[in-house]
């Protein structure tokens, strides 16, 4: 894996007919689409300190308090600088010249943001202009913190890419933050509200998002930050000769069929270029630039390599990882299907009686109380075999129903696979298949079916009627 995108431009598998252009175009084409001018933050990025660590004094009793909130392997100080750059360069910051405010990537029962203020001092005895002021409104002497269990405050959802890789594994891969710390994008809402406007519309909302609710373009955020991820991989983000310019290709096209660029300028600082805008090869300016420095443009990343990629093999051993599924996942299951499995207790059925969704707290609840009921558990685990069986004989059947995604936390392909938890016939969710070493299968994640489609729709548009946009983000 790559982490900077300052690395030497591949020879492209296949070459694309490049040009410059005899004058310049005045102004964009409709097939180029520049990056909408951001509202200007009350301070200049390049006056904002570019380190918490090295740049920001923190007192001990605000670390202390971020010792209590936050998970107990995480180091607070690693965190404050992380999430200081991505608010820098995703335009998530409010305040004033002297006193900015950005938000932490852990989230309160609400689901608000765990806030932090830095604000500029006029002298410091560690000689550092800037000083660590509040949390969440508290300077440290305060109690108003809510108290939080060992694991501390959950963090937000980054991704569906997310789910695919199970409990047990563990990795710092992080797509959405390996674009957020090297491109200024501005705000994701105009960075993506752009690329959507260029391309050949289709549905990049989750199910409740959209005009006028908190979050737009989740599933194309997903596919931006994943295909950004992977043309690192492969070392598909090329440069123009004096390194001023930087491009990928985001694989999507415009209603006309031409393949858009997304187009990065550099910029001085710790975050080394800044969005552009998407265009096309040869039109308006960004794509006249594009003709006439790039003597290779680069190639969409790819993700097929062979046909177990596409196909579930029939000879090959399916291991159902019931532990994972039936312990954190639980709250991936459909509620109906909880009530149904876990009638007659009393303990179960008081937490699933709400109606609300299980929070993460309440999924540890759950998975206690359906270890402590061994009859229970038996039955959970014989009807996931069954239904896992019926969905390997409709794969082995039509083998256009098990749908490749792309895992950037491993870097591998996987399979997607109906299964049917309520009613036969009637998918509500996806199991993911991961092929061993050893040539079986393992079966440990289980996702959503909007989930399912943003992975699938990585590596392809194309989805077979189960997972259809239509369906499944309606």
């Amino acid at each position: 894996e790559h982490n900077d995108i300052r690395m030497p431009r591949p020879a492209p598998t296949q070459t694309r007919s490049s040009y410059a252009p005899e004058e310049p175009a005045a102004a964009s084409s409709p097939a180029e689409q520049p990056a909408p001018p951001s509202p200007a933050p009350a301070i200049p990025l390049d006056e904002l300190p570019q380190s918490i660590v090295d740049e920001v004094a923190c007192k001990d009793a605000l670390l202390r308090t971020l010792y209590q909130l936050l998970p107990y392997d995480v180091e607070p100080l690693a965190v404050l600088d992380e999430d200081w750059r991505i608010a820098r360069s995703t335009g998530s910051l409010s305040g004033t010249r002297n006193r900015v405010t950005y938000p932490l990537r852990y989230l309160h029962d609400d689901g608000a943001a765990l806030t932090v203020t830095i604000r500029k001092t006029t002298r410091n005895a560690s000689g550092k202009r800037w000083s660590l002021a509040l949390i969440d409104g508290d300077d440290g002497t305060g109690t108003s913190h809510e108290a939080v269990g060992f694991e501390g405050l959950p963090a937000a959802d980054e991704g569906a890419w997310s789910d695919l890789s199970g409990a047990s594994t563990v990795s710092t891969e992080n797509p959405l933050r390996n674009l957020a710390q090297q491109v200024v994008l501005g705000t994701w809402e105009s960075f993506l509200g752009t690329l959507a406007a260029t391309a050949t519309p289709e549905r990049w909302n989750y199910p409740g998002e959209g005009v006028g609710k908190t979050s737009r373009y989740g599933v194309l955020r997903d596919y931006i930050t994943s295909t950004f991820h992977r043309a690192q991989a492969q070392q598909r983000v090329a440069h123009s000769i004096d390194n001023s310019l930087a491009t990928f290709d985001t694989g999507l096209t415009t209603p006309f069929g031409e393949d858009i660029f997304c187009c990065l300028s550099a910029r001085s600082g710790d975050i080394p270029w800044q969005f552009s805008g998407f265009a096309t090869v040869g039109s308006g300016e960004l794509g006249g630039r594009l003709a006439a420095t790039m003597a290779d443009l680069p190639q969409p990343p790819s993700y097929i390599t062979s046909l177990d990629d596409v196909i579930v093999n029939p000879e090959r051993m399916v291991i159902i990882d019931h532990d994972a599924i039936l312990s954190k996942q639980l709250g991936r299951l459909p509620r109906a299907f909880l009530n149904e499995q876990l009638e007659g207790n009393f303990a179960a059925e008081a937490l699933l009686a709400s109606g609300t969704a299980l929070s993460a707290a309440d999924v540890h609840d759950l998975s206690r109380i359906l270890r402590a009921d061994a009859s229970a558990y038996r039955r959970m685990r014989r009807t996931l075999d069954d239904i896992v069986e019926q969905s390997l004989q409709r794969v082995r059947t039509s083998y256009r129903d098990a749908v490749p995604v792309y895992d950037p936390v491993d870097g591998r392909t996987k399979l997607l696979v109906p299964i049917c938890l309520m009613q036969e016939g009637s998918v509500d969710r996806a199991l993911v298949l991961d092929l061993q070493p050893s040539g079986a299968y393992r079966a440990a994640t289980v996702l959503s079916l909007p989930r399912a489609y943003a992975c699938a729709r990585v590596v392809s548009k194309e989805q077979p009627e189960w997972l259809s946009a239509e369906r499944v983000l309606s």
